[in-house]
């Protein structure tokens, strides 16, 4: 089961229609924020393992960090996806409360009827509008402003069906990448070795290697460093912390350490990230 991981380009957002033959069965690691919306036919979609319906005018908020593939869809399936880069993001995040993103991994096509979609659909209507417009004055702060409406609007349908979400456990290697995945995402400021994750999902270290690599050719130390990089790059750009206050509430040894591994994952120092993304 080979996955491909989906990279965000240099831009502020993007919006492209694909036609879903081409990519039936192919399956994504996601690294970026997106809007789906079916603007013909229909397709079983999965999203972390689970399947769902996307029909025709369904539109629905894709997070980052999840695996995400089209099973099958009719022939004339076409869907338009509007992708925001990480640079357009970082306008967005500091705005919103943690726990708005924690219900939003569990946004899907069906959750909601078309009726109660109609304001999120306006909204990316008007996304897709703002798009073409490549010399408006104000195309960015609008298009932020749109955005966290969007998110909002999904928060609100969400948010009531976070405590019936279920993870399907038909699939075993699915199921283990997505509890791993979760259980990164809970414990990484904490805890980086690899075994401590494998003794949670009751495997081995050298098994979750395997399922890791088979399934987004990523190992569990990859797996795990990009959400502790992740966690990094958002306390540089939301909060004041100093680079040893960040260590330390990661559990590094010392803030020699933490700049290392900063560096080695993401390129450039702590310093120069924040001073290059504020």
């Amino acid at each position: 089961m080979k996955q491909h991981k989906i990279a965000a380009p240099d831009y502020d957002f993007e919006i492209v229609s694909t036609e879903g033959k081409g990519v039936v069965g192919k399956s994504f690691f996601t690294s970026e924020l997106s809007i789906i919306k079916c603007i013909k036919g229909e397709a079983m979609i999965s999203i972390n393992s689970s399947n769902h319906k996307l029909k025709v005018n369904t539109n629905f908020l894709l997070v980052d960090l999840v695996l995400f593939k089209i099973v099958e869809c009719t022939d004339d399936f076409t869907f338009t996806s509007c992708r925001f880069s990480a640079q357009f993001l970082n306008d967005v995040y500091p705005i919103l409360e943690n726990k708005i993103f924690d219900v939003l991994k569990f946004s899907t096509p069906d959750l909601s009827t078309e009726q109660e979609m109609e304001a999120t659909d306006l909204t990316f209507r008007k996304l897709c509008l703002l798009y073409n417009h490549k010399n408006h004055a104000y195309r960015h702060r609008i298009a932020i402003h749109l955005v966290i409406t969007y998110i909002l609007e999904i928060y609100e349908l969400t948010y009531k069906h976070v405590e019936s979400a279920v993870v399907n456990t038909s699939n075993y290697v699915n199921y283990i990448i997505d509890k791993f995945c979760l259980l990164c995402n809970e414990h990484h400021t904490q805890h980086r070795n690899i075994e401590f994750y494998a003794e949670k999902l009751n495997i081995s270290s050298r098994y979750l290697y395997k399922m890791t690599k088979e399934a987004f050719e990523w190992t569990p130390k990859q797996v795990i460093d990009y959400y502790v990089s992740g966690s990094i790059k958002k306390r540089l750009l939301t909060t004041v912390f100093t680079n040893q206050q960040i260590a330390d509430q990661l559990n590094f040894p010392d803030q020699a350490t933490f700049g290392q591994f900063f560096k080695r994952n993401v390129g450039m120092s702590p310093s120069e990230f924040r001073s290059n993304h504020k």
